[in-house]
């Protein structure tokens, strides 16, 4: 067998087997190398068993970012549907949003950030505790998404939430409810740090995607999927594969 780069052997694949498989080779590959650095520049290891679990569910949000936001949505008058609109240039925008399960006590968490093209940059989903009160989780999920923002070094960003009311608290356009007031006073000093950023409501069939990923963290781990820190070969072949 002639020696290959990886980056010729996955092309290979590409031809031979299906757009399914090849993303969830991509998918193994990437958990595999992330695994490797944590190990390496954090002394984090985890079990091979822990590494491929998330495999799945790292694959399901990357394909949830891909979806047009009108098939994450339930059936609803076209004349109602508005369109995502990337940020001026220079800019990033975060979506966020949150899902709760009374039942359980955990809030879902999603969160996308994509840039002045549209193309995503970061995909994440998390598992929060759920306090009673839907509009604490909206509070945090903004709070999670501007700290997302800043761990992939942006400094220029718009964060769009469709929940009117907690936009309005974070923005001090009214008072502050105890319930929140100390989430509210976070993403206040969060705000801070970044050169020019701006917090703003989204219709919900703007902020679909966000959901669907808020939807997806009650049902699995825990998963951030930092689309900019790709291996070059698995970015080539997610992008050729859209």
């Amino acid at each position: 067998m002639v020696d290959q780069d990886m980056l010729s052997l996955l092309i290979g694949l590409k031809l031979r087997r299906s757009k399914d498989d090849i993303e969830l080779l991509v998918t193994i590959l990437w958990m595999i190398w992330n695994a490797r650095n944590s190990w390496i520049f954090k002394g984090v290891k985890d079990s091979p068993q822990v590494t491929v679990s998330k495999d799945e569910a790292v694959l399901e949000a990357f394909r949830r970012t891909q979806l047009p936001a009108a098939t994450h949505i339930g059936v609803q008058s076209s004349s109602k549907l508005k369109a995502w609109n990337p940020p001026q240039r220079g800019y990033f925008k975060v979506n966020v949003n949150a899902a709760t399960n009374s039942e359980k006590q955990i809030a879902g968490l999603g969160a996308v950030i994509r840039d002045e093209v549209g193309n995503v940059i970061v995909a994440a989903v998390k598992v929060s505790k759920f306090y009673g009160y839907v509009f604490i989780a909206e509070a945090e999920a903004i709070e999670w998404g501007l700290q997302l923002a800043g761990n992939a070094c942006i400094e220029s960003l718009i964060v769009e939430s469709d929940a009117q009311e907690v936009i309005k608290l974070v923005n001090n356009s009214r008072g502050c409810r105890s319930e929140i007031f100390w989430t509210i006073s976070e993403v206040q000093r969060v705000l801070k740090s970044f050169s020019s950023v701006c917090v703003q409501y989204s219709h919900r069939s703007c902020n679909a995607i966000a959901y669907s990923l808020a939807k997806l963290a009650l049902e699995k781990l825990e998963i951030i999927v930092w689309l900019g820190s790709y291996p070059p070969y698995l970015l080539y072949l997610f992008s050729s594969l859209r």
